[in-house]
């Protein structure tokens, strides 16, 4: 039997393979980090988003980590857009 994995270690994997979405989102906050309001960067973020939780259901399902870097959504991409990078 597997030892039990803690929902918070399955979050901080798929939290490492989605470093670029974080980035970018963090650069919007940033550069006006003054005049920040609800919505300001909400492309970035649901990008970001997005990444967490396809990163998150592949890790829960026990995928292996090949599985991760090919699912994950493209960086430069339209909207939703998933594909191999």
């Amino acid at each position: 039997m597997q030892p039990k994995v803690r929902p918070i270690q399955r979050f901080a994997q798929a939290v490492s393979k989605c470093s670029a979405e974080a980035t970018v989102y963090g650069q919007c906050v940033f550069a006006d980090y003054n005049s920040v309001h609800k919505d300001k960067c909400v492309k970035e973020f649901v990008k970001l988003k997005d990444c967490y939780l396809v990163c998150f259901k592949l890790i829960k399902s026990k995928a292996s980590p090949s599985v991760l870097h090919l699912t994950r959504p493209r960086q430069r991409g339209r909207g939703d857009d998933h594909s191999v990078i």
